[in-house]
């Protein structure tokens, strides 16, 4: 009997170096999901439209909220607005939908899983 393997990967925060990763993973034919934010406000570079568009050519693309805030920090009118401001921007981007998402710090509350399913 042959057994079948399933490997699954993500990939966070939209590095312009995550590109590289990309590249590494593609090579071997490796799929995985990358979580894009539009910015990060911890002053980390991320990847610019063009390059989400090129990353998304090739792999499944998430949101990683507008500019990598943790949500268990903010009042729930913010969080909202990370979370949904990201989506449709990164959509605007790819000009596809997006259906995933990633909690940056994996840090989130009830509400949060609410407005994300929102």
């Amino acid at each position: 009997m042959s057994a079948s393997v399933v490997f699954s990967m993500s990939v966070d925060d939209g590095h312009p170096l995550d590109l590289r990763m990309a590249a590494l993973l593609q090579s071997h034919q490796i799929k995985a999901t990358f979580y894009l934010p539009i910015s990060n406000q911890e002053g980390w570079p991320v990847m610019s439209p063009v390059a989400m568009r090129e990353l998304a050519q090739s792999f499944e693309i998430g949101s990683h909220t507008h500019s990598h805030r943790f949500l268990d920090n903010l009042p729930g009118a913010e969080a909202w607005q990370e979370i949904s401001d990201g989506k449709k921007l990164l959509q605007d981007y790819l000009g596809s939908e997006v259906d995933g998402f990633c909690y940056p710090g994996g840090r989130y509350h009830h509400l949060h899983r609410l407005q994300v399913r929102a």
